[in-house]
């Protein structure tokens, strides 16, 4: 039987993120459902994954809004740099004793610095891996000292397909942007990537970190993908939104 591909990249039609194995978390604003443009976000984020990680917020003042065709005719969740953020369900959970770590966002911010669009956190809020705008890789092992994973510069007011490999097993990291690699972090004491318990999960964090911009999808593995693997979800996110990936 004849498969149809996409042009362009050269992927299956079928192709998700659920095509590989070690999938955890898949928000995407493209399946909010009853909302109107420039709405707050007041029902789930629902988690495409199966796993039940659904992102909400109780705090009407918290919640960002939801903008329709913004990229490549799709929506955004906008986040207004002050205090929007997203609380992700039994987030905690998320990257508890794994070998690694591989996340991935559609993501526009309008303000330099450090700007979280994901968060996970130890239960003494010790963050365990944060995805900035600025050193948009960042990943902590167990009880070891933050070690920064800079990716290559992001300009702001454009959308970018930003990836984070993070390899617990051997204490490395590296970040990606439109599939263009940065510098391959070494840090840390190799092990797992998080302690035996865990805290809370955020998409856009809180406060002055919150991220200033637009958000269409986060998607997170529990394990560092080979290169084929994320270069398949790269290409499938350039696809997707319109974005050239090398």
């Amino acid at each position: 039987m004849n498969r149809l591909f996409d042009k362009a990249y050269r992927l299956p039609q079928h192709f998700t993120p659920l095509s590989i194995s070690g999938l955890v978390l898949w928000l995407d604003a493209s399946y909010i459902t009853g909302l109107n443009d420039g709405d707050s976000i007041n029902t789930e984020l629902r988690d495409l994954s199966g796993n039940g990680y659904h992102a909400t917020q109780s705090t009407a003042a918290q919640r960002p809004i939801y903008k329709v065709n913004i990229i490549n005719s799709r929506p955004v969740v906008r986040f207004d740099a002050v205090d929007d953020n997203l609380v992700i369900t039994n987030g905690g959970l998320l990257l508890r004793n794994k070998p690694g770590a591989t996340a991935f966002g559609v993501v526009l911010v309008n303000a330099s610095g450090t700007k979280r669009w994901l968060t996970i956190n130890t239960p003494t809020t010790t963050t365990r891996m944060i995805t900035n705008r600025s050193d948009f890789g960042y990943r902590i092992l167990d009880a070891d000292a933050g070690v920064a994973v800079t990716g290559p510069a992001l300009s702001n007011s454009t959308f970018y397909v930003v990836s984070c490999v993070f390899d617990a097993l051997n204490a490395t990291g590296q970040s990606f942007r439109n599939g263009t690699a940065g510098t391959i972090t070494n840090g840390g004491t190799a092990g797992n990537t998080s302690d035996t318990t865990g805290s809370s999960s955020d998409i856009g964090w809180t406060s002055t970190l919150t991220i200033d911009g637009d958000l269409a999808t986060v998607i997170l593995y529990d394990r560092a993908l080979s290169t084929t693997e994320r270069q398949r979800v790269e290409r499938y996110l350039g696809s997707r939104y319109g974005i050239t990936v090398s």
